[in-house]
């Protein structure tokens, strides 16, 4: 009979066994009178815990959590350092949404085991179910130390950072998973989204090297890697991107576009030129071809061919308002403003909300001395984005040119520069008013910082004569009178100033 005792015992315990880790075994805190003595290997076990532990599991197994609960704890009143039971007990409390329940007792039993990444890996989800991401963390830490090549847990630790705001330590897991693992381009993908979501955009670039070094032909890295160049305001490279995605897929006419885009904005002028000009007889319904030519030639100074141009296009795209832009700039540059008006009307008939159009017009209004409608313009741009930087300090140089509201107009200016302290259009303004405040020890102090980024900005080298003049610095102010004249020679203004 005792025989037959020791043996079906054993085979409770080890069915038990088969849930324990191999280090952590029921052993009673006490001798109790139902333990029996394996001889064998000279351990206690307590029979009644594991009973009501086998019980438990059986529950569990038929989805009668609570019942397995009640069962796991009265096996913890025989045996209370047993992670096992720990474990289980946790599993059966977030079946039955007992999630804090369910920590408490997985705490429990990583305390126990420290080991046993099962116990932690059942913890993380919990956390990550209750969203306590940063108790997941050092949790899920531990787990990458003892199982050092599971990527699955880097990318789940990963994820915790990101959770945490730790983008650093994330990014470079993202990295050293990719090192230990070329085949995982995942991790660096997901690396370099993270760095543009992040704004980090020389740890963006960084990623998206890998990513084209590792896939040279696939277009989508090649693309997001143009689109950081242009950020960069390295065009070089964007244009190096983009003619690779034309090479991976020559029949693409939307790369070819983009190319021809990136070009306009170059001094590879014949290239672009010659590209586009391909396009449009390819694809002579596709009015961006025309409006990145047009565009090419404003930047090249070429307004006479920009006007010329964009006629005839817009009796074939009425309705395209950049065009309009393109060909009311270019008037603006060649000081025909009258014929500009009605080309800006006809942008803000086709969009009322036109920014651009607005801003312009406002100021074609100021030069053609329309001050009631630019004032009018102004207030409204101004009513919808009290601190649009270009308006205030638009208006804001309008007031001081005519020496009204100077008060008002340095407020304006001031709003400019709060959002962009170092444009140098802005500076002018803001000098320019405190000359016309006669404070000309500070407008000489502002203009001159505005020079110093605008080297040949003849406009601003007379405000900078004007400024010595009232300063008794004759000389000084003959010598940017005399600057400014050489570049714009036909301004009979500066000629005056420089005969008195």
């Amino acid at each position: 009979m005792k025989k037959i005792l020791l043996i079906a015992t054993l085979y409770l315990a080890a069915l038990w066994l088969s849930h324990c880790t191999q280090t952590n075994c029921l052993k009673p805190a006490t001798p109790e009178p139902t333990a029996v003595v394996d001889t064998t290997n000279q351990s206690n076990y307590s029979t009644s815990a594991i009973q009501l532990f086998m019980s438990g599991e059986t529950h569990a197994m038929q989805g009668n959590y609570a019942m397995a609960v009640i069962e796991y704890l009265d096996a913890l009143q025989y045996d209370s350092s047993s992670a096992s039971i720990y474990l289980s007990l946790g599993k059966a409390y977030a079946q039955l949404g007992k999630l804090d329940n369910g920590i408490r007792a997985l705490k429990r039993a990583a305390a126990l085991d420290a080991q046993d990444t099962e116990i932690r890996g059942t913890l993380v989800q919990l956390y990550f179910m209750t969203e306590k991401f940063a108790e997941a963390e050092p949790q899920l830490e531990v787990m990458c130390r003892l199982l050092p090549n599971d990527l699955s847990l880097k990318y789940q630790m990963a994820a915790v950072y990101l959770k945490n705001q730790k983008i650093d330590p994330a990014l470079q897991l993202y990295e050293s998973i990719f090192r230990s693992d070329p085949a995982e381009i995942s991790a660096i993908q997901k690396a370099g989204e993270v760095a543009i979501l992040d704004q980090n955009l020389e740890k963006a670039i960084h990623f998206y090297d890998i990513l084209v070094e590792e896939d040279p032909q696939n277009t989508r890295y090649l693309r997001a890697r143009s689109d950081l160049a242009l950020m960069a305001g390295d065009l070089e490279t964007a244009i190096e991107m983009q003619k690779k995605m034309v090479a991976a897929e020559p029949g693409n006419v939307k790369y070819q576009q983009r190319l021809g885009e990136l070009l306009s904005r170059s001094d590879q002028t014949a290239a672009a030129t010659q590209l586009l000009e391909e396009l449009i007889a390819g694809h002579p319904d596709s009015v961006v071809n025309y409006i990145n030519l047009a565009i090419l030639y404003m930047n090249n100074d070429q307004v006479d061919q920009a006007l010329a141009f964009t006629g005839p296009l817009l009796e074939k795209f009425p309705d395209v308002t950049l065009l309009y832009l393109i060909k009311a700039t270019a008037l603006n540059q060649k000081k025909r403003f009258a014929e500009a008006e009605p080309v800006l009307r006809e942008v803000l008939r086709l969009d009322v909300q036109n920014a651009e159009a607005r801003h312009l017009l406002a100021n074609l209004w100021d030069i053609l001395e329309k001050y009631p409608q630019s004032d009018s313009l102004y207030a409204i741009l101004l009513a919808e984005n009290p601190d649009d930087p270009v308006a205030c300090n638009n208006y804001a140089y309008s007031l001081a040119d005519r020496g009204e509201k100077l008060d008002l107009a340095s407020e304006l200016v001031d709003k400019a520069l709060k959002a962009v302290p170092d444009n140098a259009s802005y500076l002018d303004t803001k000098g320019w008013i405190l000359y016309k405040q006669g404070r000309y020890q500070d407008a000489l102090r502002y203009i001159e910082k505005s020079l110093a980024s605008e080297t040949r900005n003849p406009e601003i080298m007379e405000h900078l004569g004007d400024v010595y003049y009232k300063l008794k610095k004759f000389n000084k102010a003959k010598e940017y009178y005399q600057r400014a004249l050489a570049i714009d020679t036909k301004n009979e203004n500066l000629k005056q100033k420089l005969s008195r």
